[in-house]
């Protein structure tokens, strides 16, 4: 069942209850229940992750395919990208031909398979992927500069708990 919520208010909708909006029952949530703290917490590191990483014209979708192409030991298939980016080949085809038109990757014809493309990082892409590294990681240190040692070290493993 889906579930969805009204944007000023703190209710919850089941859209299933009845497609006329009028007759929706609103089902009443905490505001301050720690479901929903963590849900604005992640909605902020979002945003703020989002912001710094913009102003370099960057993407979270963009540093991450240039973190796996830099990990690499060799140029990658689009297919095993799609796979590293848990999305489809056309989604990672439509991101790569972007970032291959601001110089960030490169394409390269497979040797063994002529159908095949594969995805290097360029030196341009290694730069901005430096530079987007740094950046989030100067977020990450101003988003936790309240908490100390202790502090980080029971979030963390609370966090894992989760997964």
């Amino acid at each position: 069942m889906s579930y969805c919520v009204h944007p000023d208010s703190s209710h919850v909708y089941n859209p299933f209850v009845n497609h006329r909006s009028d007759h929706v029952k609103p089902v009443k949530m905490e505001s301050d229940s720690i479901l929903w703290r963590m849900i604005r917490a992640a909605q902020m590191i979002d945003n703020r992750i989002d912001a710094v990483l913009a102003d370099v014209e960057l993407s979270r979708a963009k540093l991450a395919v240039l973190h796996h192409l830099n990990d690499a030991a060799e140029p990658l298939s689009l297919t095993k990208l799609a796979t590293m980016q848990c999305c489809v080949k056309s989604n990672i085809t439509n991101l790569i031909d972007r970032m291959q038109s601001e110089g960030l990757v490169e394409r390269l014809s497979d040797d063994q398979d002529r159908r095949s493309v594969r995805v290097q990082v360029t030196r341009d892409g290694r730069r901005l992927y430096t530079h987007g590294i740094d950046l989030v990681a100067k977020e990450e240190r101003q988003l936790l500069k309240n908490f100390n040692f202790d502090d980080r070290e029971q979030l963390a493993e609370l966090i894992s708990r989760f997964e």
